[in-house]
């Protein structure tokens, strides 16, 4: 009968170590996954980062050629449209221009 106590104890124990055994080897396979998660998220986090800040430095490049664009647009127009004017004006200068030197409408 001492036997089988003694081999129920030591079986006990054997199932007490292997539990123990496999818990602490859980904890390092939990330990390893979350370690590796860290690892995914950060790299995931840096290439997102990355993708926008490439895309708001297009949208910027984008902008300043729109701006550039529009500004040489209303530039040209500005210059077409003082061409335009300055020949519908110049007659109109010239006869107040003779008007004035002749005296008249004073």
């Amino acid at each position: 009968m001492k036997e089988l106590v003694e081999k129920v104890l030591e079986t006990e124990k054997q199932a007490a170590e292997r539990v123990a055994r496999a818990r602490e080897e859980a904890a390092r396979i939990q330990s390893d996954a979350d370690r590796k998660s860290s690892v995914i998220i950060e790299n995931a986090r840096l290439e997102a980062a990355g993708i926008v800040e490439e895309a708001v430095r297009q949208a910027e490049a984008e902008g300043r050629k729109i701006r550039e664009e529009r500004f040489a647009s209303a530039r040209s127009e500005a210059g077409q449209f003082r061409e335009g004017m300055k020949g519908r004006f110049e007659p109109v200068i010239r006869a107040a221009v003779g008007m004035i030197i002749q005296g008249e409408g004073a």
